[in-house]
């Protein structure tokens, strides 16, 4: 179901209603919560409705063994020897519990998404005999959308109940509520079950911030209805399905066409769920904070997609050994952790070619501060502040087309186009058609967005909180409908469904 569908607004309506009637009741909040995660997650198909239950009870039972530890050093008829060898094994039984939770969380996402990719994979290897062996059906099943979103979740869960065993288990029904939470479900932002649950327990009962939350929806709106979908439609799909036709300046124009037109697609979804979620009593996590406007790439994963790179540091990053183990292994850490973290985004080569990018960037910055040491800005982010603006815009610049390079071989049908863009505007000078002169002027709107986004954001709650209240819901359904007529007529899906 998408959020800018009738269908949807009157969904939520519905759920509004019943957090309104359920505010003095926590206990049928919490019920009530997964029941509409699951409602609305049905209305994209009945055939991917078991596996959030399914995910939720394995997640469930994996985190109560996990985080289940026998007190019998505290007893005085075990002998000190026996102690430590007990508490080894039941440490082990923790491990090996959460080790199994996490490969059965896994293994929908891993038939569902990465069969078709292992089976080709065998077949470029030479072990065809092998992979004809192997049923091939599973390959025909469709992905269920969101699964790569809340299997991270269902994991994240296993993880912390591991980390820390003294904390109290979440019950079932609160679990399936954190991982079927209709807002983030189909696309995140993906959230720590910890910050979810305790604010689930108190939701009814929190103030709503109306004329944020309105904000943040119209940001989405905007966002996606007008310019995500305008660049999709005027520059990106024709320039990437065939680019021999288009010329290098405009293969490069659909090139930052496809840069904005990602970042407006994805932040415009996560301001959407932030504030739908906001008039449900939840805060979410901060998602995107002006990626092209960073000066390194670091700084970049420091502000795109803030939950899934947080996500990869702490559950895969880390458990590698982050970089407690030496320079090398440091290097060789952050090269696995991007490339598979762009394989969860596709079971392509392309994919992972696009991780690796990155990763060799984080490598090559690494290398870079080992031999030219430079101060940090006191939050990780670039450039030290005695830089000159010179220096600093040379380095978003950089950071920014390095960024846009890589983009192409994330959004290519193949390694073929993709190679074929970047050759052409390489090249440069060859001929072929252009594209309308508003896509500049859309890709300049999406870059200002990064720049003046908050100002604007911080002018419009001056305006709607000198409004009374109804006042405010005209005003704000006014520009919701001249938002929806400035964009294109239908509803274009959101990039990250597909992933």
């Amino acid at each position: 179901m998408n959020f800018i569908t009738v269908p949807f607004v009157v969904f939520f309506l519905c759920v509004l209603g019943g957090c309104r009637l359920l505010r003095n009741s926590p206990a049928l909040f919490r019920l009530f919560l997964p029941a509409a995660g699951l409602v609305f997650y049905a209305a994209g198909g009945l055939y991917a409705l078991p596996l959030l239950p399914l995910e939720a009870a394995v997640a469930w039972g994996a985190g109560r063994l996990a985080g289940y530890g026998l007190p019998l050093e505290r007893s005085a008829a075990v002998r000190p020897t026996e102690q430590g060898s007990r508490r080894a094994l039941s440490e082990a039984g923790r491990r090996w519990a959460a080790g199994i939770g996490i490969a059965l969380s896994l293994s929908p996402l891993a038939l569902l998404k990465y069969y078709e990719f292992f089976l080709s994979c065998l077949y470029d290897l030479g072990l065809g005999r092998l992979a004809a062996v192997m049923p091939a059906d599973i390959a025909d099943w469709t992905l269920p959308a969101g699964l790569s979103f809340y299997s991270f979740q269902a994991v994240a869960y296993i993880v912390d109940r591991y980390r820390n065993p003294g904390e109290s288990p979440a019950s079932y029904t609160d679990l399936l509520g954190y991982l079927a939470f209709f807002p983030t479900v189909m696309a995140g932002p993906i959230l720590r079950p910890g910050d979810f649950l305790s604010q689930a327990a108190r939701a009814p009962a929190r103030a709503v911030d109306v004329t944020g939350s309105t904000a943040l929806i119209l940001s989405g709106l905007f966002k996606k209805a007008v310019l995500a979908s305008f660049l999709s439609e005027h520059a990106v799909r024709d320039v990437f399905a065939l680019p021999e036709a288009y010329s290098s300046g405009a293969v490069l124009l659909a090139t930052y066409a496809y840069a904005l037109q990602i970042y407006c697609d994805f932040s415009g979804y996560t301001d959407l769920a932030t504030g739908i979620a906001g008039f449900m009593g939840f805060t979410l996590p901060r998602n995107f904070d002006a990626p092209y406007m960073s000066c390194n790439i670091r700084e970049f994963w420091r502000r795109w997609h803030i939950t899934l790179s947080s996500w990869l540091r702490d559950y895969l990053y880390i458990p590698l050994g982050g970089n407690r183990k030496g320079p090398a292994r440091h290097c060789v850490n952050l090269l696995l952790t991007m490339a598979l973290g762009g394989l969860w985004h596709g079971a392509h080569l392309r994919f992972i070619v696009w991780g690796l990018l990155h990763g060799g960037a984080l490598v090559l910055l690494l290398l870079w501060r080992k031999i030219f040491p430079v101060a940090d800005d006191g939050d990780g982010r670039g450039a030290a502040p005695e830089s000159p603006a010179l220096g600093r815009l040379c380095a978003r610049l950089a950071t920014f087309h390095f960024v846009c390079a890589a983009w192409v071989f994330f959004r290519a049908e193949d390694m073929p186009a993709a190679l074929s863009m970047l050759e052409r505007i390489i090249l440069w000078n060859e001929p072929g058609d252009a594209l309308p002169f508003t896509v500049p002027a859309a890709v300049a709107a999406g870059l200002c967005i990064q720049w003046a986004g908050p100002s604007i954001h911080a002018a419009f709650l001056r305006l709607q909180g000198a409004l009374c209240l109804p006042l405010q819901a005209l005003s704000a359904a006014l520009l919701a409908e001249l938002i929806l007529r400035m964009g294109p007529d239908g509803v274009f899906p959101f990039i990250y469904f597909s992933f």
